[in-house]
């Protein structure tokens, strides 16, 4: 129950504030948010299998890709942890919370922050290879085709990026 778990870890509030999953070969990953606390849980047939916690609420839905989870957290971070162990592979820092669901394709990470940007970073290790700033605040999440990012922002567009440089 997800009330327990979130007393279990240590939430103040006993029912999740936002709750998303995706089913990984026999795993379920579940995001939890409760009180101040942000979890991503893997559980096989109920068991636990590993936890991993942001400090702050999980909004975006985790992507699962050659074995890394993917997701954004309110703590300014995007995050890749391994999905057989949960732990960190890498971790990048943007300017604001990250509520937009990561979008991974061609080695790539694409996301968008609440600081204004979409980011794209190297799934393998996180560093950042462009991002580019829009009018208000990304809280959509990015898909890509043909080499184009298509990602909308706050500011009312939905912007067409290249998805090698960032360039409108």
């Amino acid at each position: 129950m997800l009330g327990d778990y979130g007393k279990a870890m240590g939430c103040r509030k006993s029912r999740a504030l936002g709750e998303q999953g995706v089913i990984v070969g026999m795993l379920v990953l579940l995001l939890f948010a409760g009180g101040a606390v942000g979890t991503v849980a893997a559980q096989d047939g109920g068991t636990e299998e590993w936890s991993f916690d942001t400090g702050e609420n999980i909004r975006s839905s985790p992507t699962v890709v050659d074995g890394t989870v993917y997701f954004g957290s309110h703590d300014n971070n995007v995050y890749a942890v391994d999905a057989e162990d949960g732990t960190e592979q890498w971790s990048f820092e943007t300017g604001s919370a990250v509520p937009s669901s990561p979008n991974v394709v061609g080695g790539t990470v694409y996301t968008g922050s609440t600081d204004d940007n979409v980011y794209a970073l190297d799934a393998s290790d996180g560093t950042e290879q462009w991002s580019f700033e829009t009018g208000d605040q990304v809280r959509s999440s990015p898909t890509v085709a043909d080499g184009t990012v298509y990602v909308g922002s706050r500011d009312g567009n939905v912007y067409a990026l290249d998805a090698s440089s960032g360039d409108e």
